[in-house]
């Protein structure tokens, strides 16, 4: 969310764009923090599970928010 916030502060599309890309990063990172998690006991295959599907949705908006920034400059 940070991310976001500090990309949409920019002045340019390409910058907003570059935030966008560095969240997705982050949603990934996150993602593989979450398979750590599971492996070490901290959380079951339900949770990580349904919090992987939550991170691709988020994924998937912040791809399309970042194709609609593309083709509309």
């Amino acid at each position: 969310m940070s991310y976001i916030a500090e990309g949409c502060g920019r002045r340019t599309d390409k910058d907003v764009v570059q935030f966008l890309y560095i969240a997705m990063g982050s949603a990934n990172e996150v993602e593989s923090q979450l398979c750590i998690a599971k492996e070490f006991g901290y959380i079951d295959e339900e949770v990580l599970n349904s919090l992987t599907n939550e991170i691709r949705e988020i994924v998937k908006m912040l791809n399309g928010l970042v194709n609609y920034i593309s083709k509309n400059k």
